[in-house]
Parts: C-alpha cells; sequence; structure tokens
C-alpha cells in the first residue's frame, strides 16, 4: 500500500501578519480550514503540523488525533529556508522516528480557501497522471496578465506590446503557481530538494481556493472570497448532494465491476518479472531515474488505494440501501439503481403510475441523500 502523509508547515515568525497562521479567519484560526480540509479528504494516512512556535501547537491540539499530529519542527526555522527544504526536513525528522511515506502532499496553511475537494481532485490527477511532482495553479481571469504594463510617470510601457491588440479571447490562457497543494513521490523529492524537480506537472484548482494570504490586504481579500463562498456552498450543497447521490447510485453495477477488475489486474501485476523488455516503457526522459521494480511497486500501491476508496464507496452505499428495506417503495430504489430499469417498467411492474412512482423515488433519493451526507444534506423545509 502506498503510504502518504500530509505535511502542513506553520512557522511562528511571520513579519507581515503576526501569528499568522493562527490569526482569526472567518470565524476560526486559520490554520485549522487546512486541517479540516486534509482531514476531510480523506486521502491521508497521517496529517503532520510542523511547527517550532508553542502557539501554533496549542491552537492545533484540539485537532489532534489518530491521523492528525503535531510535530517540533527542529530545523528550517529561519527566514531563508525555502518551504520544499522545511517539508523534507520534517519527514527526514519523522523518518528518525519510525514514520516512513511513498507520497507527500504539502499544504500551506496561509491557503484557507482550498477545501477537501481540491486536495482530492488535486491527488487523483497525480495518480491517473503518473506525476512524480506536482503543483497547483490557477487560471488568470479578468487580471489579464498579456496586458501588463509598467509604468514610468503614468506614461504606459507594455510588457506584451503584440498583445495589447489582441482580443482576449484570443491569448492563451495564463496559470499562476499557487502553494495551495503540492504533491511529490518522497524519494524523488530528496533527490530534487524541491518540489519544482525535473519535469515537475502543475494542476489548476479554483481561483478563489488558490487565495495566499500574505499581508493585511490579502487577509480581507481571502476572508471576503471566503464568505462568498460559504454563502454560495449553502446554496448549491442540497443540490450538489443529490446530483452526486443519483450519479453514485446510477454507478453502482459499474464499480463492482472496477473493484473486481481492479483486484484481477493487481494479482497480475504481483506475477509479472522486472526485466528490461518488460519495463522499459514505464522509463520516463524526464524527472528522476526511480528503477523498474520502485515504479511498478508505485503504480500496482496506488491502483489498491484506488480499489479500497471505490470498496469503502461501495459499502457505504450497500448499508445505505440495507437501512432503506423498511422504508415504504423501498423496491423503487432496487429496481431503479441496483437491477437497472426504467422508471416507466417499474411503474408497469408495480402497477402505478410513472408520476406516482417518480414522486416517491424523490422522496426515497432525499432520505438516502441524508444518509450518505448527514444533517448537512437536510435542507430547509425537512429541517
Amino acid at each position: 500500500m502506498v503510504r502518504i502523509a500530509a505535511v502542513i508547515p506553520a512557522r511562528g515568525g511571520s513579519k507581515r501578519i503576526l501569528h499568522k497562521n493562527v490569526v482569526q479567519f472567518a470565524g476560526k484560526p486559520m490554520i485549522a480550514h487546512t486541517i479540516e480540509a486534509a482531514r476531510d479528504s480523506n486521502v491521508f494516512d497521517d496529517i503532520w503540523i510542523s511547527t517550532d512556535d508553542e502557539m501554533i501547537k496549542q491552537v492545533c491540539k484540539q485537532y489532534e488525533s489518530s491521523k492528525i499530529h503535531i510535530v517540533n519542527r527542529e530545523t528550517c526555522n529561519d527566514d531563508h529556508s525555502t518551504v520544499s527544504q522545511a517539508t523534507i526536513a520534517t519527514l527526514k525528522q519523522l523518518e528518525r522516528k519510525g514514520h516512513t511515506y511513498d507520497t507527500v502532499v504539502q499544504l500551506m496553511a496561509n491557503c484557507p480557501n482550498r477545501g477537501w475537494a481540491d486536495i482530492r481532485n488535486s491527488y487523483d490527477d497525480y495518480v491517473e497522471r503518473g506525476n512524480v511532482f506536482q503543483l497547483s495553479c490557477f487560471m488568470f481571469g479578468f487580471m489579464n496578465p498579456w496586458w501588463a504594463v509598467k509604468l514610468s510617470e503614468r506614461k504606459p510601457e507594455p510588457l506584451f506590446p503584440e498583445a495589447l491588440k489582441t482580443r482576449s479571447q484570443d491569448l492563451p490562457k495564463l496559470y499562476c503557481p499557487t502553494g495551495a497543494i503540492w504533491i511529490a513521490d518522497v524519494k524523488a523529492l530528496y533527490e530534487a530538494g524541491t518540489f519544482y524537480g525535473l519535469g515537475y506537472k502543475m494542476c489548476p484548482i479554483p481561483w478563489e481556493s488558490a487565495v495566499d494570504i500574505d499581508d493585511m490586504e490579502d487577509l480581507k481579500f481571502g476572508e471576503t472570497v471566503k464568505r462568498m463562498m460559504i454563502g454560495e456552498k449553502k446554496q448549491e450543497t442540497g443540490k450538489i448532494m443529490m446530483k452526486r447521490t443519483i450519479e453514485v447510485l446510477n454507478s453502482f453495477d459499474k464499480l463492482q465491476k472496477k473493484v473486481e477488475q481492479d483486484k484481477e489486474d493487481i494479482e497480475d501485476m504481483k506475477q509479472e518479472k522486472f526485466d528490461e523488455t518488460v519495463f522499459h516503457s514505464s522509463r520516463r526522459p524526464e524527472g528522476p531515474q526511480l528503477d523498474d521494480e520502485t515504479r511498478h511497486m508505485q503504480k500496482m500501491r496506488n491502483r489498491e488505494r484506488g480499489m479500497l476508496r471505490t470498496q469503502r464507496l461501495l459499502d457505504r452505499v450497500s448499508r445505505a440501501m440495507d437501512s432503506m428495506k423498511g422504508e415504504e417503495g423501498y423496491n423503487i430504489l432496487k429496481m431503479r439503481y441496483l437491477d437497472g430499469k426504467e422508471m416507466g417498467q417499474i411503474a408497469q411492474e408495480l402497477n402505478c403510475s410513472t408520476r406516482t412512482i417518480e414522486r416517491k423515488h424523490m422522496k426515497l433519493l432525499r432520505k438516502m441523500k441524508v444518509l450518505f451526507y448527514g444533517a448537512d444534506a437536510l435542507e430547509g423545509g425537512e429541517r
């Protein structure tokens, strides 16, 4: 199994905003938003908060659990060490204590708008593309850098003169790195000494999630964006959860087949031998030159982890379906999603009108949504 750690670097010596990592942001300490996002993503075996500051430690203690830990940062506490160096130092410090990992995800505490879905989507992208180093980025919007100018006594000096004559929709899209979610293979990170390792890739996230908080203006802007996101989330949560509930139920059969196929493929991978003819295609012209067996084991472990995540989702659906068996009209859900029948066909078999079946179906789906997502899925009239 691939072991994955999240490292949240949280140095105490911030200058532009004193105690920045624990300053109040949208109703809670800033670092709390990152801890909760990491926890709720369900991606990590362990989440480590690396800090040298007693105030930060005290704030973070309330979040400690079997997976969330605080580690006292021993080095890279100065103003000159890079955050990559700090994370590498933390990983090596943890290794000396017996905690080893295959993949690390660095989550900066000053990106409090990045949510659990951003983390999960970024990690899935990392695995699916077989990346070794991956940095988060966001696409420039109304602040179009192609039209940037320098001002000398208010006289503009365009950086890209030709772009000023080009419509925005005809210009290439530009992206900016953000410290929200950086991912790397641990061995490759040690070798490169930075997340900007040879052949690094980028994964876009929404600009709202990418806001970095460095000074007071950023703090005001970021908090405004956060409150906007919370307001939009409250409006859309019910619709999104219903959509996801239906998507999961519709894909139940496919997910079962995927787990079975994954099991077969993993067993086949265990039998494969490591020689030049079998594994030469797995080598990359860029990035660290990991040996064939290491690459193969990483691929197999990622497949196993994906299979387990899918199986947990299937188990969740099965438990919800079992708890619904006593509900009036349960057979509608079973016939629709487990047997794959259409509404008209179900209406005929149950000797009801299609409209009646659809009404009962939606009522059951609302209950199923709550079983999937808990009290957060309750809407106004349902409370």
